[in-house]
């Protein structure tokens, strides 16, 4: 704990002051929450064997970085100049969301804001820009449905050049700035990383976007992600009467920081639309911007279907989070679980992001080798719907779960931070450290069962539903 609060002022110390996109792009300089993928990159500064082990640290990721500095300019090579050649003229709001797999470009509604475009000002005037979390390449100039486009994974040469050229500029400027020297080192080596890279295409790109479309309103998903900050510079650079808007989709962590740190005005958003009552009431509380500019919105992930009740514990539905570093420990643990009980099934939902084949060469047992473990196919609904218990880490998928009936059940590993979404209601709820700690929920299921109700009347205020009205309080 105080290991995440040094390294939150220090990296704050870098950024707060700062009106330059390319010291906001730097990813590193973010600190999201004490997740254990999101806190990893800064373990290194901790270590007890000292400056050797950041040196060699340091050493190695210029030379990963570099290297991949040489690999997107090779890939840009015949990139002409990024030239938007799509009419944009009736474009009134701009939306940015995300693209985890391709078959979302299929679906009319946005997998993230869902229908607050249409309902906002409507689908004939949104453009939603989508960064590709994909591996496929996709012409964001010929690949246009509806009103999606999606950003490039690689600009033109020479976009390309002047990126890489300000960010490497930066983390000079970043060696010699007043501030701890393994933090200040670090900071430097992470301006050219491929993920500060990529922070700062995708403002670019939005930034051209925005001067071609002159949208009113800028929407973006809110989660304290570093490339949310540089759009709203980049808007703010472009036009003084475009009004930046934060969707806080998602759960309020523990702890979470980047989400609501205050950065030069440029970087904020003018108004944060928030998906439930417990965000709403920790944004008015953190006095991040004005009352009257954060909106209870709601959202679409609050449950219409009725709680139903179980009175057998046989079913139980696993949900990972999309990183692998997350997925394989609940993995493991349902292979330990699927071999100490036969006699209950297990349901591995992964998430839209984690690709499963990469799963599958880690763990190639999971395919068909155990009787009563599958890797689902299936829709989330009917999955929740064949099953009784859900064991989970920090999906917020269990906000779902739970409201339709399944008892949560959290799988606690020693020595690693809670990252529990639902956290506040431990008095009610059941954990899970090792596999035999699954027989004593089992024997006490009643119990449990009983304590399931008080959860999902606590759980309606994580997501409430949608309220469009909220939205005609947004002004130019």
């Amino acid at each position: 704990e105080e290991q995440y609060k040094y390294i939150c002022s220090s990296c704050d110390k870098l950024l707060t002051e700062s009106t330059d996109s390319f010291r906001i792009a730097n990813d590193w300089l973010h600190v999201i929450r004490p997740h254990p993928i999101y806190f990893k990159k800064y373990e290194h500064i901790f270590h007890t064997k000292g400056f050797l082990i950041i040196f060699v640290h340091i050493l190695k990721n210029i030379f990963i970085y570099s290297a991949k500095i040489f690999i997107r300019l090779f890939k840009s090579i015949k990139n002409k100049r990024t030239k938007i050649t799509i009419d944009l003229n009736n474009v009134d709001s701009l939306y940015i969301s995300h693209l985890l797999n391709i078959d979302q470009l299929n679906d009319q509604e946005d997998f993230y804001f869902h229908h607050i475009p249409n309902k906002f000002k409507g689908n004939n005037k949104s453009l939603i820009l989508l960064i590709n979390h994909t591996n496929e390449k996709i012409d964001f100039n010929k690949t246009v449905l509806d009103n999606k486009i999606v950003i490039p994974n690689t600009l033109s040469f020479f976009e390309e050049i002047i990126i890489s050229k300000k960010l490497i500029i930066d983390a000079f400027k970043l060696a010699f700035s007043k501030c701890n020297l393994k933090i200040k080192l670090t900071a430097a080596v992470e301006s050219i990383s491929p993920s500060s890279h990529k922070n700062l295409r995708v403002g670019i790109f939005a930034k051209q976007v925005i001067k071609k479309s002159d949208p009113d309103f800028l929407f973006t998903t809110y989660e304290g992600q570093p490339w949310e900050r540089v759009i709203y510079g980049m808007a703010s650079s472009v036009s003084k009467k475009i009004k930046k808007i934060g969707y806080q989709h998602a759960l309020f962590f523990k702890d979470q920081h980047s989400i609501s740190r205050q950065l030069n005005k440029m970087f904020n958003p003018d108004y944060i639309l928030c998906s439930g009552e417990k965000s709403y009431l920790k944004f008015l509380n953190l006095k991040f911007i004005d009352n009257n500019k954060i909106l209870l919105v709601g959202s679409n992930r609050l449950s219409s279907v009725e709680f139903k009740e179980s009175n057998n514990l046989k079913t139980f539905l696993i949900l990972p989070e999309g990183d692998l570093v997350e997925c394989l420990p609940l993995v493991d643990l349902t292979i330990s679980l699927a071999e100490m009980f036969s006699e209950i099934d297990f349901i591995i939902r992964l998430h839209p992001i984690t690709n499963r084949l990469n799963l599958l060469k880690i763990r190639p047992r999971l395919d068909n080798f155990y009787k009563n473990i599958e890797l689902s196919s299936d829709s989330f609904d009917n999955d929740v719907e064949r099953s009784n218990a859900a064991i989970y880490r920090g999906s917020s998928s269990i906000i779902k779960a739970t409201q339709k009936g399944l008892l949560p059940i959290y799988y606690d590993i020693i020595d690693q931070p809670n990252i529990d979404p639902i956290y506040e209601l431990n008095e009610y709820k059941n954990k899970i450290i090792n596999p035999v700690d699954l027989t004593k929920i089992i024997s006490s299921q009643i119990e449990s069962l009983d304590n399931q109700k008080k959860i999902i009347n606590n759980i309606k205020s994580y997501f409430t539903e949608f309220d469009h009205n909220e939205l005609t309080k947004i002004r130019v």
